[in-house]
């Protein structure tokens, strides 16, 4: 975090860099979490990269509406933490299924609002109410099946 806070303050020059410290932040997190064998380095450097693709992305993006800017950084970091745990089991660790709940939420409600193209948070939210029932369904079977073995 104090990585991120050191390139977060260099980040307030003129130059094109800066733009990309926070997504460079969390790639050197996240390999040094996988070289140092040190799990708990995967969740800042996941969010440090989400961050700044999810910047990046919105940067790029025509500042008409605010809703498919926000719907886009939340889904850079839904995926970010979604990765968390293949990154786990790629890498030898146990698995964790805790950041599929935020990251899924997040990058589903990004997506939906990316859909829905600037409508309401709440109308967002109620149009992918049936994704959410099939993503907890079929979360629920897993998770019951893997006991099971």
């Amino acid at each position: 975090m104090v990585i991120g806070g050191l390139f977060s303050l260099l980040s307030t020059g003129r130059s094109a860099f800066p733009r990309y410290m926070p997504a460079i932040a969390g790639i050197v997190t996240c390999v040094a979490a996988v070289a140092t064998k040190l799990p708990g380095l995967l969740l800042p450097g996941a969010l440090f990269l989400g961050a700044g693709v999810g910047l990046l992305v919105a940067r790029e993006m025509p500042q008409t509406e605010a809703q498919p800017i926000i719907g886009t950084f939340l889904l850079s970091v839904g995926t970010s933490l979604c990765l968390i745990p293949p990154v786990m089991k790629v890498s030898g660790w146990d698995f964790v299924w805790w950041p599929f709940v935020s990251g899924g939420t997040l990058a589903l409600h990004g997506l939906s609002m990316l859909l829905l193209n600037g409508t309401d948070v709440g109308d967002a939210l109620g149009a992918a109410w049936p994704a959410v029932v099939a993503f907890s369904v079929a979360w629920i079977a897993f998770v019951y099946h893997r006991r099971r073995l």
